[in-house]
C-alpha cells in the first residue's frame, strides 16, 4: 500500500501543486501563526506554545499550561483544534509533493530512494498524535497524568526527527537535481 501512494505521488506531482502548498503554508506560517502565537503570548506573560519545544517535562508542562491561563488554554485549545490540524496536512503534502517531484526529476526511475518521498507521511503522524495529547492535556488540566507529559514529549520528538529526516532528503534531492542538470548542460556544450 506504501509504494501504491509513492507511486500516486510521483505520477501526479505538478509544479503549480508545489507552488499551492508552498502559499498556503507561508500563509499559515508568516500570518496565522504569527496572530494566534501574539495572542497566547499576550495572555500567558510571554509563554509560548508546547508544540515548538523539543522535550519537556510534566513540570514544564504545568507551568506553561498554568501561565496560560483559562483564557490562554481555551484559545490553544481552539487552536490545536482548527489550525494545528490544517497545518499539518499542508507541511506534509508540500514535502511529499515536493520530494516526488524532486526525485522524479533527479533519480532514476529504479532508485530505492524514490519511496521515501512518503517519509513526511511519519512527521505529520506523530504531529497529530503530539496535538492530540496536548489538546488533552489541556482539557484535563491541572489533573494530568504524569505518564501524558512523558508521552506528548516523545511524540515531539519523533515529529521533529521525521521534519529532519524530511529536510535531508529535500537537500540530496536538490544536489541530485542540480548536478544532473549540470551533467545534462555539460554534455550538450561544444568543446
Amino acid at each position: 500500500m506504501l509504494l501504491q501512494i509513492s507511486n500516486w505521488f510521483q505520477k501526479n506531482t505538478k509544479g503549480w501543486i508545489i507552488f499551492l502548498f508552498l502559499a498556503l503554508y507561508t500563509i499559515l506560517v508568516m500570518y496565522v501563526f504569527q496572530v494566534e502565537e501574539t495572542k497566547m503570548k499576550e495572555n500567558s506573560g510571554g509563554t509560548g506554545p508546547i508544540d515548538l519545544l523539543f522535550l519537556y517535562s510534566p513540570n514544564t508542562i504545568n507551568s506553561m499550561l498554568q501561565a496560560y491561563g483559562e483564557a490562554g488554554r481555551t484559545a490553544y485549545l481552539q487552536f490545536e483544534l482548527s489550525w494545528d490540524l490544517l497545518y499539518p496536512i499542508v507541511y506534509t503534502l508540500l514535502f511529499i509533493f515536493s520530494l516526488s517531484w524532486l526525485f522524479k526529476k533527479a533519480l532514476l526511475k529504479n532508485n530505492p530512494l524514490q519511496y521515501f518521498n512518503i517519509l513526511p507521511i511519519g512527521g505529520w503522524l506523530f504531529d497529530l498524535f503530539e496535538n492530540l495529547s496536548i489538546v488533552t492535556m489541556i482539557a484535563k488540566y491541572p489533573n494530568i497524568h504524569i505518564i501524558l507529559p512523558w508521552l506528548s514529549t516523545s511524540f515531539t520528538i519523533l515529529k521533529w526527527m521525521f521534519a529532519l529526516a524530511t529536510l535531508l532528503l529535500l537537500f540530496i534531492g536538490l544536489i541530485a537535481y542540480f548536478k544532473k542538470r549540470y551533467a545534462s548542460k555539460n554534455s550538450t556544450q561544444p568543446n
